[in-house]
């Protein structure tokens, strides 16, 4: 039947195996003018489709119809109904419909609340009161106000209470809602640190909040507890000394020393610095305690992202010397030192690789949960109603706050986003339901700015470099899904090319007005950073760009961490790349977009190793200038019957002049072999004398037949001048050597490759077989000889009695 706007509409809340009943009490509902909904589209429980169709119908509805029986106790699915009417503060009437105890038949939770007895006989008794209760209450919904708390006047422009992908800190208390229970609890817990110290019982003064990414640990610490404290909510805690809050950061000395200063005015940062790196690691206890003027004042430090100094501390000096100070500041008898820690959960298994600090903070930690949705309409609502604030909120909008908030992980960032981007976009002083559409609710907020913020930017160059501002500000983890956010300092974003730092720095700025970018300045380095980790989960522009570039970003912290390193210590040569090292950088440098710090030291590095090869290539020159006392490109082959080896003609090439030698071989010799493009530095006979394998400059080893000179194959693994080779004694491989610091064994008859040894340092000049084929000693210029087996490459021994490069 058609529903006029005075009818009431109610949803009916019941378990499957009472459906026959249920349609039963439809009929004669809507026979009294009643309008109902059941679920009869046998949508799939616990899909997408079917929350959003109970969504949808409980808050069109009036009121809420719970037919209680024992099969609706343990329905989770009547549950779920009745946690979404909660949500939109929909009335609710228990019908009760079979079962001999009330309890029994009602959902936990809902057993005190007044009932309709529906059973057998009472049926149509309770379907008339019903049907009145509906009646008498129905009215067409209005608007949803929230009164403010002091009943003051409507004011013109309303503060914004929300903080958006901010925490909240010590002065945005007022604005703090939604953790009260955990706050008392962590206040208990700080009281009992306190009466167990007042016992004379030795215990550490350690209180660690711990919680996954989006719980809001460091806002509970730092706008909960800390304001309470400071307030007097222990007794003489209004007196206490407080440190400004700290994050560990690269450099955990550092940020301490900062945190310090402001209690020392007349001391200097080297000195306070200097009584840290205390060698007892008594420094902070010793400064802390001065600062307590009373014996029973307490000196409080927090330590907000703890994990940093697992995650971003990269001296493990450092690191070590940092927790001796605090685990002593805190462990000290009658020391006054109250450390509060806050930790992402992910990284709790860091702390527990030191054992003393991981025992302190299994045993003194509190878990920070999900809120529940009581607490979650507060976050909503009371800041809404304060005095300086007074918004209202339309129609069911709380309810559409919450219903979308709820089980999901990490909400309450994105909650508080988009509270934010409501007070952004409201109706004078009331936050509309159009807005939120227009938001795309709390799952496309954030993602929804993050992307129109981009497409601002003024040009594609713009948008080119706002890519690499974002993949610098990721610590991409061990996978994709381990990604978290980075500090990064200013410094990583001054580019090589002048234009481009100052278009990605315009970039940031636009990044940062939008709340999606964080500047700070910690241990006097100015730095960046993304305002909240739920950025990297929700932007699905962020996503891709983190799934293509997963490896370039880890390499990068590595690169950026060696550059720092190579700036701290001046700029030593020994501190550059080579090798493989330098290739990777390089290649990253060409995907990527490197600083002006590290295209410095990559260029600094390139230059180096060329410079360094150039001497290399030189001192090369000048041993095979010693070597040999003549390079020759042809090799002259007696054949068989001349009785004319080629070792004689060699020899017979250094009694006689040069002009000489060729007359001598072209009487004697049938043919020439000039497969080689380069000069020719060594030629061996296989051991049946059938075959030649020479080696040249043109990197590579050529094996011809000794007879007819007819090339057989060519061996090319070398990438530099081969300087010796040599036959193994069964005539089956073959060993070569070369300027490219290796030894590569190989199949004679096919040039298969069986193993390279790298074990010299410069180049090798000769090798040689053992005679059972087993070991091969090669001689190089790196002053060695090393002996090594043929067939696996491990080496046995190295010699080392020469003073200058082995030639044989």
């Amino acid at each position: 039947m058609a529903q006029s706007p005075n009818t009431p509409f109610i949803f009916v809340s019941y378990a499957s195996a009472d459906r026959s009943f249920v349609n039963r009490l439809k009929g004669d509902l809507d026979e009294r003018g009643i309008a109902v909904w059941i679920d009869q589209e046998e949508l799939q429980p616990d899909t997408t489709d079917w929350k959003e169709s109970l969504r949808v119908a409980i808050r069109m509805a009036s009121a809420v119809l719970l037919v209680a029986s024992p099969n609706a106790r343990h329905s989770s699915y009547v549950q779920d109904e009745l946690r979404i009417a909660d949500m939109y503060q929909r009335p609710t009437y228990p019908f009760w419909i079979a079962g001999s105890d009330w309890m029994e038949a009602v959902p936990v939770g809902y057993g005190g609340m007044e009932y309709l007895d529906a059973r057998e006989e009472h049926y149509a008794r309770a379907v008339d009161d019903l049907v009145m209760a509906l009646t008498r209450r129905h009215s067409p919904m209005k608007p949803q106000v929230l009164p403010s708390a002091h009943h003051a006047p409507p004011i013109l422009q309303p503060r914004n209470p929300y903080k958006g992908l901010q925490a909240f800190h010590t002065e945005d208390a007022s604005d703090f809602f939604g953790r009260n229970r955990l706050v008392q609890e962590m206040m208990q817990s700080v009281q009992q640190l306190l009466t167990i110290e007042q016992s004379d019982v030795a215990r550490p003064r350690l209180l660690t909040v711990i919680g996954p990414s989006g719980s809001g640990k460091s806002s509970v610490v730092m706008a909960g507890l800390l304001p309470q404290l400071q307030q007097g909510g222990l007794p003489g805690s209004q007196n206490w000394v407080y440190l400004d809050s700290m994050v560990p950061g690269q450099y955990p000395l550092e940020a301490l020393t900062l945190a310090l200063s402001p209690k020392f005015p007349t001391r200097s940062l080297t000195s306070l610095r200097e009584d840290l790196k205390d060698e007892g690691a008594h420094g902070l206890h010793l400064l802390m305690a001065s600062l307590a003027k009373r014996p029973d004042a307490k000196v409080i430090l927090h330590i907000d992202q703890f994990e940093e100094l697992f995650t971003q501390t990269s001296s493990e000096d450092e690191r070590k010397h940092f927790l001796d100070l605090l685990l002593v500041a805190i462990t000290e008898p009658h020391s006054p030192v109250l450390a509060i820690l806050t930790l992402r959960a992910y990284f709790y298994n860091r702390p527990l690789r030191y054992p003393e600090l991981g025992r302190l903070i299994e045993a003194h930690h509190t878990e920070v949960f999900p809120m529940e949705m009581k607490d979650l309409r507060d976050v909503i609502e009371k800041p809404a109603q304060l005095p300086d604030v007074q918004l209202t909120f339309e129609d069911d909008l709380v309810g559409d706050l919450l219903f979308d908030a709820l089980g999901q992980t990490g909400a309450l960032p994105l909650l508080e986003f988009a509270l934010d981007q409501l007070f952004q976009h409201r109706n004078e002083q009331q936050l509309t339901s159009q807005a939120y559409r227009a938001l795309g609710g709390i799952k496309g907020a954030l993602a929804n700015h993050a992307e129109s913020t981009y497409l601002s930017l003024p040009s594609d160059e713009h948008r080119r470099l706002a890519r690499s501002l974002f993949l610098r500000l990721i610590d991409a983890g061990a996978r994709v899904q381990d990604a978290t956010r980075r500090r990064a300092a200013l410094s990583e974003l001054t580019l090589a090319d002048p234009e481009e730092t100052a278009m990605l720095r315009e970039g940031m700025t636009t990044f940062a007005k939008a709340g999606l970018l964080t500047t700070n300045t910690i241990a006097s380095v100015a730095t960046v950073e993304i305002s909240h980790e739920a950025l990297i989960n929700e932007w699905t522009r962020l996503a891709t760009w983190l799934q293509e570039a997963h490896e370039d970003i880890r390499l990068q912290k590595v690169i950026g961490e060696d550059v720092a390193d190579w700036i701290r210590h001046h700029k030593p040569i020994e501190r550059l790349y080579r090798g493989t090292e330098l290739a990777e950088a390089q290649a990253w440098s060409t995907r990527n977009i490197p600083s002006r710090d590290e295209a410095d030291f990559l260029q600094t590095s390139l230059t180096e190793c060329e410079r360094q090869e150039a001497e290399e290539h030189q001192r090369q020159a000048l041993e095979k200038q010693k070597r040999r006392q003549f390079t020759r490109r042809i090799f002259l082959v007696a054949g068989a019957g001349i009785g004319f080896s080629l070792g004689a003609a060699f020899a017979a090439s250094r009694l006689l002049p040069l002009k000489s030698v060729p007359a001598l071989l072209v009487q004697k010799l049938p043919y020439k072999y000039s497969g080689h493009t380069d000069a020719v530095e060594s030629v061996a006979w296989s051991p049946d004398g059938k075959l030649i394998a020479s080696a040249g400059d043109d990197a590579t080893v050529q094996v011809w037949d000794a007879s007819t000179g007819i090339p057989l194959l060519t061996y090319q693994g070398h990438t530099d001048a081969v300087n010796s080779v040599a036959w193994s004694p069964d005539g089956k491989l073959i060993a070569s050597a070369g300027d490219d610091k290796t030894v590569q064994v190989w199949k004679a008859r096919t040039s298969t490759p069986l193993l390279t040894y790298q074990g010299h340092t410069r180049s090798v000049v000769r090798v040689v077989w053992s005679p059972n084929g087993k070991l091969i000693a090669s001689a190089g210029a790196d002053k060695t000889v090393q002996v090594w087996d043929a067939s696996t490459g491990i080496p046995l021994l190295i010699y080392h009695g020469h003073t200058d490069a082995v030639n044989s």
